[in-house]
This record gives structure tokens, C-alpha cells and sequence, in this order.
């Protein structure tokens, strides 16, 4: 069976950590860190003309991202497809790299919090890390394929189970080991919504602009 990646989203430039230690941010650091990721200017968390999401989802991304997958049911394997296609150039600039990341993850995973009959549910979670490679096409019209297997673990719910990927650059040598690189900027993301279900019949590959 086939599936195709259902969104995409733009990327920002990502900042480990969060933002502000005023009174009104003191024990609430995830707000700051929201409102970084967001582009929402805050005098509390100390950001002004902050660039985020906001900023960033206007601007077409240079490449968009398509994903299959092939899934057996009797093995609980499969494999998986990734297809990077340049619209614009990408070239890395001096000092860094874009990598690709594969992962596999779940939706609907009960947390092991909370009272029952109302546990604490996790809306996605990542269940595996598939594949980091070093992206090379750097020029419209190029085009990259990338082929993995997985296996899924039989307390997974394969009904449940999707597929990520992203192209990020890095600063760092040609290391595929993100640990050990900066994470510069996200270039897109695809996401597959199932990996058991067929494509719909109709599909639209090319990244789209949300204003």
C-alpha cells in the first residue's frame, strides 16, 4: 500500500531553549519559548521583531518533500520512500550541511498519566528515528530518493502509525549524526498520514504557501 504526505510546513530557525526569566515569565517558560517559535513580539520574554512561524509560513519553501510506503501487514515491515524535489536552490552555504531526517511515529499514545477512565493521551509520538543522510541536490530541478525499511514493534498500533520527514541545515562537518551538529534552519516537512492506508486519488505534491 501507498500513502502521500497530507502537509507541509516551512521552516524556522530554531532556538534550543526558552526565553525571559522576568517575574511574569518566572515558572512559565514555555510561554516565551511559544512565542519565539511564533514570531510573537513579547516585552516579558524580551523579543522584539522576532522572526517565527508567522514570518515564515508566507515564504514557498525551495523543495518539497513526497513519501510511500509499502507496508506488509503479516510482518509489521515495510518500506518507505522519500523523494526530495528542488523548485530553488538550496546550496548549503560555507561551514554547513542539509540533512535529511526520517522518523516513524504513533498517534493517540496513552501517557501512563492521569486518573482512569481519563488517562492522559500523547496526540503524536515519535516510536523510531529511521534515517538521517546528507541531502545533495542544490539546484532547481534536481531530485534525491531515499529508501528505508522499518519494522514496526507489535505494541504499536499500525493503524496509528505515520511517517515524518524534514531537510534541515546544520553548521558542522559532514557528519550525518545530528547530536553532534547546530540545527540551523528547517527547509520543509512532509508528513504521511498513515502507513497502511492507500494514497486518495488525487494528491497534490508541490508545497503550499499559507498566507
Amino acid at each position: 500500500m501507498q500513502g502521500t504526505p497530507y502537509t507541509y510546513v516551512d521552516g524556522i530557525i530554531e532556538k534550543v531553549g526558552a526565553f525571559g526569566n522576568t517575574s511574569s515569565c518566572k515558572g512559565d517558560n514555555d510561554s516565551c519559548t511559544y512565542n519565539y517559535f511564533m514570531g510573537i513580539d513579547s516585552a516579558a520574554c524580551k523579543l522584539q521583531n522576532n522572526p517565527g512561524v508567522l514570518d515564515r509560513q508566507p515564504i514557498a519553501s525551495p523543495l518539497f518533500i513526497a513519501i510511500q510506503s509499502l507496508y506488509d501487514a503479516g510482518t509489521l515491515g515495510g518500506t518507505l520512500t522519500v523523494t526530495v524535489k528542488l523548485d530553488g536552490s538550496i546550496a548549503p552555504a560555507s561551514g554547513t550541511i542539509n540533512l535529511i531526517t526520517v522518523v516513524l511515529y504513533e498517534r493517540g499514545v496513552e501517557s501512563g498519566y492521569g486518573t482512569p477512565p481519563d488517562p492522559i493521551w500523547y496526540p503524536q509520538v515519535v516510536r523510531a528515528s529511521l534515517l538521517t543522510s546528507q541531502v545533495n541536490v542544490t539546484e532547481a530541478g534536481q531530485e534525491q530518493t531515499f529508501t528505508v525499511n522499518y519494522l514496526l514493534d507489535p505494541s504499536w498500533h499500525p493503524e496509528d502509525m505515520g511517517a515524518l520527514a524534514f531537510v534541515q541545515n546544520y553548521t558542522g562537518s559532514t557528519s550525518t549524526d545530528p547530536k553532534k551538529l547546530a540545527p540551523l534552519e528547517i527547509y520543509n516537512s512532509g508528513f504521511l498520514a498513515s502507513l497502511t492506508q492507500p494514497p486518495p486519488s488525487s494528491t497534490h505534491l508541490r508545497p503550499v504557501s499559507k498566507p
